[in-house]
């Protein structure tokens, strides 16, 4: 359920999923308090921006790592 939220808002911004890494096994947190890593690729900062303000916007928390 709340994956498959996040992931259609990368599907909406037409931006590309790459990998996911989403930790349930081993940890007290209930589902809307885990961290999930996205790798996904855009063609440019502005759809990047788009997509981070849409998932804040809907009460995410976003950090942004870019890859060297």
């Amino acid at each position: 359920g709340a994956l498959h939220k996040v992931v259609s808002l990368f599907e909406r911004h037409n931006i590309n999923i790459i990998e996911v890494y989403h930790q349930r096994v081993f940890t007290k947190l209930p589902a809307k308090g885990l961290i999930t890593e996205i790798e996904c690729e855009a063609r440019d900062g502005g759809q990047i921006d788009r997509l981070v303000e849409n998932l804040r916007a809907k009460g995410y928390v976003v950090e942004l790592a870019e890859l060297a």
